[in-house]
């Protein structure tokens, strides 16, 4: 599963029509599909994003996430985000999914001197959906792969969703790339290491599938000193913007029209 994974994302990097690489870039949400490999904000900086996932098929519903940061002293950012939907059922032959509901997080983000480009992520979910519906401790680490002079950009790193219980434990890379007037193509792939993040349509038995996004980010230029903001449309199978729904497909992996806003100062 996390080999074919990464083989997509590779395919997907290939059809950008670049290498995918690393430079640090100004302004701009770094926000992709369903990953967030941006570093820490500024002190007194502030961050909003809010998207949405179309989810037709077996999900059959929509998903609508939205987040905050606070850059609060030098290399920390503290935020929350919540992501949820109506619940509702599916049915399948002799079975019934629940599917549906809410999850909010909150989180510390550190960006680790030693090692320019890697930023680690704490938090705790509450979630409440028919699946979960205890805490959660949430942990991330992104890493923005160096190389200076290059326009593009590519991340790698592990997530998880963690409890005595019940862990999920993930591999994850994405990737930006410039095509000209502010657009870029973005996409991003999560590859299950541990833990089961779905439920077959067809069986009614837990399993994993790996999550993956690709779409279009738009950053319009802006007079200086004025907040940023960034436009993406995109696919994706994923759920929402939270660790534990980032990591969730929709029931039968169907794919949904994505749109998503970020705003920064």
């Amino acid at each position: 599963m996390v080999h074919s994974a990464f083989r997509s994302l590779s395919v997907v990097g290939a059809l950008a029509g670049s290498a995918l690489v690393m430079s640090q870039t100004a302004g701009g949400s770094e926000r992709l599909i369903n990953l967030d490999p941006s570093g820490p904000l500024g002190v007194g900086k502030v961050r909003a994003d809010a998207s949405f996932a179309f989810h037709k098929g077996d999900e059959g519903r929509t998903y609508m996430s939205a987040s905050a940061g606070f850059g609060l002293s030098p290399g920390w950012e503290v935020g929350l985000r919540t992501s949820g939907a109506r619940r509702g059922s599916f049915a399948g032959p002799g079975f019934t999914i629940d599917t549906g509901g809410r999850d909010f997080e909150i989180y510390a983000k550190y960006a680790i001197t030693a090692l320019p480009g890697l930023t680690v992520t704490g938090g705790v979910s509450f979630p409440d959906t028919p699946a979960q519906d205890k805490q959660f401790v949430t942990a991330a680490a992104m890493y923005a792969v160096p190389n200076p002079g290059q326009s593009h950009r590519l991340y790698v790193g592990a997530k998880a969703a963690m409890r005595a219980d019940s862990n999920i434990w993930a591999l994850c890379g994405g990737f930006a790339a410039p095509v000209g007037n502010g657009v870029e193509i973005v996409g991003d792939v999560t590859g299950i290491l541990r833990g089961n993040n779905t439920i077959g349509t067809d069986s009614g038995n837990r399993t994993k599938r790996a999550v993956f996004g690709l779409g279009l980010r738009y950053t319009p230029k802006l007079a200086e000193g004025t907040p940023t903001a960034s436009v993406t449309l995109g696919l994706s199978n994923g759920l929402g913007s939270t660790t534990g729904f980032s990591m969730t497909p929709a029931l039968g992996g169907s794919m949904a029209l994505t749109l998503g806003v970020s705003v920064r100062n």
